[in-house]
Formats: structure tokens, sequence, C-alpha cells
């Protein structure tokens, strides 16, 4: 059906496009609190009374981050260059919710030690679950013609997510904590942007594959060195490998984003 001309029309397809996108919002809130009455019930003979309030607060915490994303991003759900909004979430965006459903529910085992026995693995399948929901996006983002607002998403998910799987790695003893400051490279990207958008300067264009493709490899390699079986002689070789690797291209993508690798070449 070819879209409306009529400005009474336009408004009419804004607003039924608006609510269903407001029912993915809805969708999301339920299955969040699906998902943590699932986890609570799988825990809550392994952590005392004040650990699960620590552990509830900061989940519900997280959640209501990317909700809050989430929401942010509705309006943005339409292609480059259009004012329509599409009329339901697609794949991808789902995508996106999965691995922020893992790396929300990641966030809460910062208040809590490392389950006993096979619930141990919880931190390792969660984290892996998510990376490959969000490296799955990434590619279909590559791929395919993409909205804003999906741009938009997989990228304010995937910088918590880089932060939030590096901060569970530190808190479960397999990584020093000066490599918080390698979970925050995906952050210090957007802060950039954010600010370079706010002064209302060109935003230079940076290939961002090679560092992604460096993030993900980062962190399957810490999500699978947060698992019960691997120490920290195992653990730390992989993540400073990896993490590294990572940390210097996103350093040197930085440097072009910010304009000093333009002023040092001049």
């Amino acid at each position: 059906m070819p879209p409306a001309t009529d400005p009474d029309a336009l408004a009419a397809q804004h607003a039924a496009a608006r609510k269903r996108l407001n029912r993915a919002w809805f969708m999301f809130l339920a299955a969040g609190i699906i998902a943590m009455a699932l986890v609570f019930g799988l825990l809550r003979g392994q952590w005392q009374a004040g650990q699960l309030k620590g552990w509830f607060l900061i989940t519900a915490l997280a959640l209501f981050y990317e909700l809050r994303i989430f929401k942010q991003a509705l309006p943005l759900m339409h292609f480059p260059g259009e004012e329509q909004l599409a009329d339901r979430v697609g794949s991808t965006v789902a995508l996106s919710l999965v691995a922020g459903l893992g790396y929300g529910l990641l966030a809460g085992l910062l208040m809590v030690p490392q389950p006993a026995g096979a619930l141990g693995w919880l931190a390792t399948g969660l984290a892996l679950a998510a990376v490959a929901a969000d490296a799955w996006a990434d590619r279909r983002n590559r791929e395919a013609r993409v909205m804003v607002g999906e741009r938009y998403l997989a990228r304010e998910f995937r910088a918590l997510g880089a932060l939030v799987i590096t901060v569970v790695v530190i808190h479960y003893g397999k990584l020093p904590s000066w490599f918080i400051a390698v979970g925050f490279m995906e952050y210090l990207m957007l802060f950039t942007v954010g600010w370079l958008a706010r002064k209302g300067e060109a935003i230079p264009s940076v290939d961002s594959r090679p560092r992604i493709t460096f993030l993900f490899t980062y962190l399957l390699a810490v999500s699978v060195g947060v698992a019960p079986v691997i120490g920290e002689t195992i653990a730390l070789p992989l993540g400073v490998m990896f993490g590294l690797g990572y940390a210097l291209v996103a350093l040197r993508d930085w440097l072009i984003l910010s304009g000093v690798w333009r002023r040092g070449g001049s």
C-alpha cells in the first residue's frame, strides 16, 4: 500500500505506527520481568536476603535504563531521509533486544558471588547468548537497509554490554580492575559523537567494522574465561590478548573521531 500524502492520513498512519511500536516496548518490559522472576527462582537458594536485594536493585536499574533507551529509539524507527515510522519492530531490533535482556540480567550478578554448581555457568551462558545475538544483529545491520532507530539501539546496548561483561569478569576475579577502561571504550565513542553533535561540528566518518569485530572477539573470549572451570591463569592471558587488541583499534577510531589523528597527520 503506497504511503498516504494527505496530512491527516499521514498523522493517522504515524499514530497507528507509534501505537504498535509502543506495544513492542511493553513486550520488552514484560520479557524483562519474566526473565528476572526466572533467575530469582533459580538462584534464591544460593544467596542471602541482602544479596538478593542488591541483585534485584541493579538488575532492575539496568533493565530500566534499557527500557529508556528503547523508548528513545521508537521515534527513530524510520529510514534515513524519511519521516514515516515503521509499523513494527523487525528481527534486527528483536535480536538487539535479546542482547540487551542478557546484558541487563548480567548486571545484577555484580552484587552477588558466583553461584555454586551448575548455576555457576549462568554468567557465561548469559554473556555468550547476548554477544551472539548482538553480533547477529550487527551482521544484519550491515547487510540491509537500516532504520535510524535500529542503529541507535544497537550502539547503545552494545556499549552497555561491553561494560557490563567486563565488570562482571573483574568481579569474578578473572581480570584486573584496570580492565574497566577497556569496557568503557564504546561509551567513549558514544560520548564523543554526542559532544561533537552538541557543538554542531561535522562527525568524521569512521569505519567501525574492524573495531566491532575485535570487540565481539574480546567479549566472547572473556565470556568463556568467566566459566567456573577456567582459572585466572587462563582467563587473564585471554583477556589481555583480545582486550588490548580491541582497545588499540578502539583508540585509533577515537583519535580519528575526535580529530586528533587528523591534526597529528597534518
